[in-house]
């Protein structure tokens, strides 16, 4: 049945396993889902983004002919225009010319890292150079066209264009501001890479790997160097040229990203795994069966891990209470303010736009002005300012007119310059692919004003901090963070379609903020939308602010680890004070294990030491808590106060037990004083410390996170370089520098770490989530100390399992009418005789000698009244020949009574029920005692063994049972003796010098005086305390040898169970409160007793102990050992519960591998489910074993 139940507990924990297994294998499959579809996304918005940089370079293509004729052959000022904004560009690679019509018709072609185009065909262009074939020698310089100068040419019918365009050119905003992708390729339809360099010539196996994605992508897999990869592939076609994109991810990528769990649930499981873990021996404690043994190793274990659970409370209350997120919320939107504030600036561009004299100085921080353009109604550039930064004013490339060459009708803040109105806009710089802005304006009906301007870095502090952007209400945007990382042209191409439409409810709604939850590359956010104070623009502005909780907790996690070090190595002392602790005192006086902490058990008369050490503990725990709430101190004071206060607990403890008394009145309740006592040393020794541990972390961490560090000057010098490098590369070893707020607190230096280290003092807030969080750690504790009373209640105490009523004596109490007839440990009670005619009685005791005294002094019968018969007679043949004789004493007029002892030594020839029956008909008239070594339960099943429903047997059982069902039943003890040897003594036994003298007779000679000197030796009583243990031990054997025979006849007259429970009871010291019924049985006989005042069980006979550990066969406690491998629950409840947390870190590691790699998680997965099947495997085979068999 025990069995079953740990497989029972078994399968529940595995039930749990495959819930949070489906819930992370739910979770990492939406995230991964949402990768792919975010990654398929991408790919396409690369490809858009190319094919608008496509258009664009032929745009600047046209322009680059028109400036590179103007720089050979314009007027000066045409030339030197020309010049100045072409200086960056190289013509050479360019390539730019003209070539002769043939037959050969368009081609575009990849060629290395460049789009070749021959024979092309631009009307534009060629329309424009057709204004000058008049003049053929003006193509020669800047295209290398050779013609006579006197000679026309027809370059609209008989020329083409040739020129070449760097790939990188296409992809310079997506390699920019897309870094969602590892790896960014260009190959050619055949697979073959051209872009970038350090691929080309790399030939994908297109036709093999690829499989189409909904969206019109396909994915491959490659692999490069040796690294794996995602690719997910799209192709293009630009008039008539066809390649492929390809965005690649890593694996490593990908399942960063696919398997994370939420921190708040990683945090939670791992807190939860933690308790689970360090509480499997107090578990066990609970999941004790009747077939365990309490070891001291177990019980020690059992304390440790309570007083671990209480320091893994201790680090979760100060987790919970120290993170306050409604803070973070409110520092996030100090940050939403700051950043309006500063964005509202764009106002002062204006009258820039607008101004003919505007100086630099006027534009704001915000932004680097770029170009200053003015066009007339044909989109000519008749205006063209750069600033200049030494006359602090925009000055013109070219005289008003010179650059009228250049059009642009085609921009779209060309089209919808408004008047009245500003335009704002963003493009792509076709230089270097950077974002920048353009706001026009139309002063009047003939021309139209623009300015570029880039934002300035650094103007925004939370640019590279913080995801943001800025965008119309069309959801154009005009701002992304750089913390955005895809260069999008819309919100529409970050956000779902669903996401997008809820977004235009809440844009036109125009109140001050807006909220709703988007998702974004597996992370879920809460977006603020809120509208920008501009005026006169044509779209109002909205800021769209990206809130990431995990950016808050990201924090809280390295504060965690930093702190769980820390605790590691406060654990460490700990550990190694109560390893010392535990040889303090010595163990091998005597030939069983003293228990360790020996002093600390329970004695009742110590309620004074207990009530002294309530105060005490008290005492320190204010201070602790004063310490760590109301008084900065530096990192220094505090690391030295955590190693003091362990010191001064321990010397505290040990000083109550030596300097206070022990109180002669007993005070009452002193087992609630004792738990309190010790209880409060845990929170002094374990939770109190583990709080201050995360808080000082936490106080410490948060002043160089936050950049607000309160000391000007450093107190302290703790932090070296050496240990600044450790921290560093502990952060970055668990956190990937993302982010600037990381990456700026990671890389604080040494004087930031000793001057914020130089002030600590703990915070907990106490909005309304943290009083309820606040409350359920007092709770907590409540239950702590709850669980603390009930573990030294089940162990220490022996309380739990004292002396079980009796209702067998309370039945003869009421029988015989007196209210004490049946005490234990006293013979002196007496019941008139006349109440017991023909009455029938049943007395268990393993001394059959008592049972006689008891009938002859209870029913006041002198021996010619009474007959006794003996069944432990050789055979029973004697026994069968008495009865003519019995049967003729018993018709005297005086016999009153016959007493058959020793009946559970009945031959087993006899039948039981027969001679039950024979015996109840030949002495009908008298009383008739049958006295047992055995109970009635345990003689049946010794007699006939366990029996199944329906056998004869059980019918047997039936009879034995109906026939004694008028029976009185009791049980006469063995008077108890001497205390145990650790205890004082006065004056020997009486008792025991009656087990020496009285019954054995062959002892006579050991006279009183020679009995005293050897209990004088033995318990080295008014002697030399100097004296070696040597003596005392082989004063013991001298004493055990006289009553060995005695200790013999009661050891084999216990059942294997009784036997068991007082072989661990001598060696271990403990009993397991599971064992109810069988110790019940062994207080019946006598064997144990309770002794109030230690309150704690004991042996009839101080030196029984020695007997049992000393002639206990190897056979036997083999046999004991083979039954709490069989019927024991501790080891399989151990063995399950280490398991099962080794499957569950494994699976969640999995889930999560930022903890270990796919091969660590799985090979600890692997681990904990072997476990569990070995558990099983013992369930249903219990001769499994991995243990080595003792020979």
């Amino acid at each position: 049945m025990e069995g079953k139940k740990n497989w029972g507990l078994g399968i529940a924990l595995l039930l749990i396993l495959g819930l949070l297994a489906m819930f992370l294998l739910h979770q990492s499959n939406k995230n991964l889902r949402e990768l792919e579809m975010r990654a398929e996304r991408n790919v396409l918005l690369v490809k858009r983004n190319i094919q608008e940089s496509y258009s664009s370079a032929l745009e600047e293509i046209r322009d680059q002919y028109k400036i590179r004729f103007y720089s050979f052959n314009g007027n000066d000022a045409e030339e030197r225009f020309s010049k100045s904004i072409s200086k960056d560009f190289d013509w050479e690679q360019l390539g730019l010319g003209l070539e002769k019509n043939d037959r050969a018709t368009q081609k575009i072609e990849l060629r290395g890292e460049y789009i070749n185009f021959e024979k092309y065909d631009d009307p534009k262009t060629l329309d424009w150079l057709s204004e000058f074939e008049e003049m053929p020698y003006l193509f020669e310089d800047p295209f290398g066209l050779k013609a006579d100068r006197n000679s026309e040419v027809a370059i609209k019918e008989d020329y083409s264009l040739s020129f070449n365009f760097p790939i990188s050119k296409l992809i310079a905003r997506d390699e920019f501001a897309n870094t969602f992708f590892d790896e960014l390729m260009v190959s050619d339809s055949t697979g073959l890479i051209h872009y970038p360099a350090k691929w080309a010539g790399i030939k994908l196996n297109l036709k093999d790997s690829l499989t189409i994605k909904k969206l019109g992508t396909q994915v491959l897999d490659i692999s490069l160097l040796d690294r794996n990869y995602k690719g997910y592939l799209t192709d293009i076609e630009l008039e008539g040229l066809r390649f492929n994109i390809l965005g690649a991810l890593s694996e490593e990528s990908m399942d960063q990203a696919a398997y994370q769990v939420n921190n708040t649930i990683l945090v939670l499981l791992l807190i939860l795994l933690a308790f689970i873990f360090l509480g499997i021996p107090l578990l066990a404690i609970y999941g004790l069966s009747h077939g365990d043994v309490l070891t001291q190793g177990t019980v020690i274990r059992a304390v440790f891990s309570l007083l671990f659970l209480l320091f893994v409370f201790g680090w979760t209350s100060s987790y919970f209470l120290s993170g306050d997120q409604g803070a973070f919320l409110e520092e996030e939107n100090e940050t939403i303010a700051q950043i309006k504030t500063k964005i509202a600036d764009l106002d002062q561009i204006k009258s820039i736009v607008q101004g003919k004299d505007s100086l630099l100085s006027d534009a704001p921080d915000l932004i680097i002005p770029k170009e200053k353009l003015t066009m007339n109604s044909d989109g000519e550039i008749i205006s063209f300012l750069v600033p200049n930064s030494a006359s602090n004013s925009f000055k013109p490339l070219a005289q008003e007119g010179v650059s009228e060459f250049l059009s642009i009708p085609d921009r779209e803040y060309f089209q919808k310059a408004g008047s009245g109105s500003f335009f704002i806009s963003r493009q792509f710089s076709r230089k270097d692919g950077k974002p920048e802005l353009v706001i026009s304006t139309k002063p009047d009906t003939t021309t139209v004003q623009a300015l570029t301007f880039a934002i300035q870095k650094d103007s925004l502090r939370q640019d590279s901090r913080r995801k943001f952007l800025v965008i119309k209400e069309d959801g154009s945007v005009i701002h992304a963070s750089h913390s955005i990382k895809v260069p999008i042209l819309k919100i529409q191409d970050l956000i779902t379609e669903g996401k997008w439409n809820e977004m235009q409810i809440l844009l036109r709604r125009n109140s001050e903020q807006e909220e709703l939850t988007l998702r974004m590359n597996g992370n879920e956010y809460s977006a603020k939308v809120q509208e920008l104070d501009l005026d006169q623009l044509e779209s109002p502005l909205f800021l769209v602010y990206f809130i990431d909780t995990n950016h808050s907790r990201q924090f809280s996690s390295i504060v965690a680890i930093e702190s769980v070090l820390s605790s590691l190595f406060y654990l460490l002392i700990l550990g190694l004070l109560l390893w010392a602790c535990m040889f303090l005192k010595n163990r091998t006086h005597y030939n069983w294990k003293r228990f360790h902490y020996y002093p600390l058990l329970y004695n009742s008369t110590h309620g004074g030491i207990y009530r002294k050490g309530v105060w005490v503990f008290s005492g320190i725990l204010m201070l602790q808590l004063v310490l760590i709430f109301s008084i900065p101190l530096n990192l220094n004071l505090i690391i030295l106060f955590l190693f003091f206060n362990l010191l001064l607990c321990f010397v505290a403890l040990w000083l109550i037990y030596s300097v206070v008394e022990k109180d002669p009145k007993q005070v009452k309740n002193p087992g609630i004083g004792y738990s309190k006592m010790i209880f409060l040393f845990f929170l002094c020794i374990s939770f109190i410390p583990a709080f201050w541990i995360y808080q000082s972390h936490y106080a410490f961490e948060h002043q160089i996170w936050k950049n607000e560090i309160v000391e000007e000057n450093a107190s302290i010098e703790t932090f070296d370089p050496a240990l600044e490098v450790a921290r560093r590369e502990m952060i970055f070893s668990f956190f990937e520098p993302n982010e600037k707020d990381l990456e700026n607190f990671a890389f604080a230096d040494r004087d930031a770490l000793n001057r914020a280290g130089s002030h600590i003092q703990g915070k907990i807030h106490l909005g309304n989530p943290h009083l309820f969080l606040l409350f359920l750690v007092l709770i907590g504790l409540v239950f702590a100390y709850r669980f603390t009373h009930g573990l030294l209640y089940s162990t220490f105490f022996d309380i739990g399992i004292k002396r079980p009523p009796s209702r067998i004596n309370e039945e003869l109490q009421k029988y015989f009418g007196q209210e004490s007839a049946f005490e234990e440990n006293t013979l002196q009670n007496t019941i008139k005789p006349e109440k017991f005619r023909k009455h029938r009685i049943f007395l268990s005791g393993l001394q059959s000698n008592l049972i006689e005294e008891w009938v002859m002094i209870n029913l006041k019968l002198s021996s010619e009244e009474l007959i006794v018969i003996d069944c432990n007679k050789s055979g029973n043949e004697d026994v069968e020949k008495e009865y003519p004789e019995l049967k003729r004493l018993a018709r005297k007029q005086t016999v009153q009574a016959v007493l058959i002892v020793n009946i559970h030594c009945l031959s087993t020839k006899h039948d039981l029920v027969d001679q039950l029956r024979e015996w109840l008909h030949e002495f009908r008239p008298y009383h008739l005692i049958l006295g047992s070594g055995y109970s009635l339960k345990q003689f049946i099943k010794s007699r006939y063994g366990a029996t199944e429903a329906g056998s004869t047997l059980e019918e047997k059982q039936v009879q034995i049972t109906e026939l004694m069902s008028n029976f009185l039943f009791g049980y006469i003890p063995i008077p108890e003796a001497e205390p145990e040897p650790e205890e004082e003594m006065d004056s020997p036994s009486e008792e025991s010098s009656k087990r020496i003298s009285g019954v054995l007779p062959a002892m006579e000679s050991l006279s009183k005086p020679y009995n005293e000197k050897l209990w004088n030796i033995i318990f080295n009583r008014n002697g030399d305390s100097r004296e070696s243990k040597e003596q005392k031990l082989w004063s013991i054997m001298i004493y055990q040898r006289h009553l060995k025979a005695y200790f013999l006849n009661l050891w084999s007259e216990l059942s294997f169970e009784e036997k068991k429970l007082c072989y661990y009871l001598a060696k271990e010291g403990f009993i397991n409160p599971k064992n109810v019924l069988t110790l019940s049985e062994l207080i019946q006989k006598g064997v144990l007793y309770y002794k109030d005042r230690r309150g704690r069980y004991y042996f009839f006979d101080k030196t029984f102990r020695f007997f049992i550990l000393n002639n206990t066969s190897r056979e036997l406690i083999s046999a004991f050992e083979r039954d709490t491998q069989d019927k024991g629950n501790i080891d399989g409840y151990q063995w399950i519960l280490v398991s099962f947390v080794i499957l569950t870190l494994g699976v969640i590691a999995y889930f999560n591998r930022g903890l270990l790699t796919q091969i660590e998680a799985i090979a600890t997965t692997v681990v904990g489910a072997i476990g569990v099947i070995l558990n099983g495997i013992r369930q249903f085979i219990p001769s499994f074993n991995l243990k080595k068999k003792k020979e």
